[in-house]
């Protein structure tokens, strides 16, 4: 009888563990379909400076900001009713010699693990702002890790260039790319030595 006892005792908690798991289980392969699923590609052109783009479910604007011209002012407005998903880890920044960066943002500083660029749930009907700025990744303390730009870009032909910023969104369960390409003119001299985000830790 105790024999019985056990066993029966161990089913069902292995019954709870597969009902627990289960929800789990949805979410990982709803998350998998969605890193699978084709992803559709919007492309804008911009001003000098600036671009923005809207539709009925989103509002988007970039800018260089005002004070730091390596740094890019973000704006956006999830105008559904379900929330939408920043994918930090798959934006990218092309400048103007057609070099690929990565992108970090507030809350992340250089020299951190590239890991910190996690996803992002902006909630419905939610503004936010942001700042960005372009990073390379190095290896550094046996990790890869986000790193300041080794050098200052060359401007003198910015104005016949386009620098370009891919930013990735999940909005009602489908992953689009909306692509900014503008121009830059003129970017004020910057001491990127003296920048505290430079700092390693």
């Amino acid at each position: 009888m105790a024999w019985k006892f056990v066993w029966l005792a161990a089913w069902s908690a292995l019954g709870l563990l597969a009902g627990c798991g289960g929800l789990q289980a949805t979410d990982y392969y709803r998350n998998e379909s969605l890193n699978l699923m084709e992803r559709k590609t919007y492309q804008f052109a911009g001003d000098v400076n600036e671009t923005s783009y809207s539709d009925t479910m989103v509002d988007i604007s970039l800018q260089v900001d005002n004070e730091d011209s390596t740094a890019f002012q973000m704006g956006l407005a999830n105008k559904t009713s379900q929330p939408l998903v920043i994918l930090w880890d798959q934006v990218v920044f092309v400048d103007a010699a057609g070099n690929r960066q990565k992108v970090i943002h507030q809350g992340v500083r250089y020299w951190d693990p590239v890991s910190r660029l996690a996803a992002v749930a902006v909630p419905p009907f939610t503004n936010i702002r942001d700042q960005l700025r372009p990073a390379k990744v190095d290896y550094r303390d046996g990790e890869q890790r986000l790193a300041p730009l080794s050098r200052r870009w060359d401007t003198s032909g910015w104005l016949d260039q386009r620098i370009s910023i891919t930013l990735p969104l999940i909005v009602y369960d489908r992953i689009s790319l909306y692509r900014f390409r503008f121009h830059i003119e003129s970017p004020a001299e910057y001491d990127l030595l003296n920048d505290p985000m430079t700092q390693g830790p």
